[in-house]
């Protein structure tokens, strides 16, 4: 009987060299989802949007989304840029269908290091995906990092609080 095909297999976490700094990205979790449009290009139309992942080689009906925090080692500093998923989907009933949960923690474990290990986080905005991964239970997961945040997805997230409004402030997950 034949085996039946497994498909790529796709590293968890890769390092490289990046000048004197070392670089790891690492795979926090992956959805894969069912059509390109209009989750991706929703200010074109349709055939624009297929005719451009066509030309890059992405399949158009089926496609993945992952999401890849990037730790780069300094030698002075360990800087994580964005956290994942996190337990956003455990802890969050509307979201437990959308995301899978987030592996970050676990695979910055494989690659040496622990959360308290962490000096800066650079959250690159404030989706879900991005930002999930900075608490648990309530609690900060990296203890003793210092955060960056974009000024303009900050302030977006503040004025949305302070007018009465839910927002993606980091505040709120902190």
């Amino acid at each position: 009987m034949a085996a039946s095909l497994r498909g790529e297999l796709q590293p968890a976490i890769y390092r490289f060299k990046l000048g004197d700094f070392e670089v790891a990205t690492v795979l926090d979790a992956k959805a894969i989802r069912d059509g390109l449009h209009p989750h991706y290009g929703a200010n074109a139309s349709v055939d624009d949007v297929h005719a451009l992942a066509r030309a890059n080689n992405i399949d158009t009906q089926r496609f993945e989304h992952p999401n890849i925090p990037t730790i780069v080692n300094t030698g002075q500093e360990l800087i994580l840029f964005d956290t994942g998923n996190g337990a956003l989907p455990r802890e969050y009933e509307q979201l437990s269908k959308r995301l899978p949960p987030g592996q970050t923690v676990e695979r910055l474990a494989a690659a040496g290091y622990k959360p308290e290990d962490i000096d800066v986080i650079v959250l690159t905005h404030g989706h879900p995906d991005h930002i999930g991964g900075l608490t648990e239970g309530g609690k900060p997961v990296f203890p003793k990092a210092r955060y960056v945040f974009g000024a303009a997805d900050f302030d977006f997230g503040n004025a949305a609080k302070t007018y009465g409004k839910r927002g993606n402030s980091i505040e709120s997950y902190m």
